[in-house]
């Protein structure tokens, strides 16, 4: 399985300076950065808060990044260490997991819209979580 780490657009290096921030693309696919690019385009204003979560967690040292406002753990413990980020009042997330062997390397693997269940697009945030977990298992099988 064919697996990459992609820079993400809008990000530069001054906002990852604890931890630099990826996008897992497999079989050359990228739900992240797909999602990122679709939320700039439609939803600027998300899209701008959900990039200062990002920055954040680039800046953030991983034991002090539970700020609510921007990173959420996932509280169910099946799925293990997966996170979201958040635009803070605004609808996008966007799911990460920290490279287990190089922890300064944060890798963004999905993205949910807050409210997607509810329109059954998606199968709700708990399968945004698994959906990390199920990425963050390829990365890890493929990278050791």
């Amino acid at each position: 399985m064919r697996i990459e780490l992609l820079d993400i657009p809008s990000l530069p290096d001054e906002f990852q300076t604890v931890h630099t921030v990826k996008a897992l693309a497999v079989e050359g696919k990228c739900l992240a950065l797909a999602a990122l690019l679709e939320w700039k385009r439609s939803s600027f204003s998300d899209w701008k808060k959900l990039m200062k979560a990002v920055r954040y967690v680039g800046t953030t040292e991983r034991r002090y990044i539970a700020k609510p406002k921007y990173v959420k753990k996932c509280d169910n413990p099946t799925y293990g260490d997966v996170y979201e980020m958040r635009a803070n009042k605004g609808k996008p997330r966007l799911f990460f997991f920290y490279d287990e062997i190089d922890e300064t390397i944060v890798i963004c693997t999905n993205a949910y819209e807050k409210d997607d269940s509810r329109r059954g697009k998606s199968g709700g945030q708990d399968a945004a979580f698994k959906l990390c977990a199920q990425m963050k298992a390829i990365y890890e099988r493929n990278v050791a």
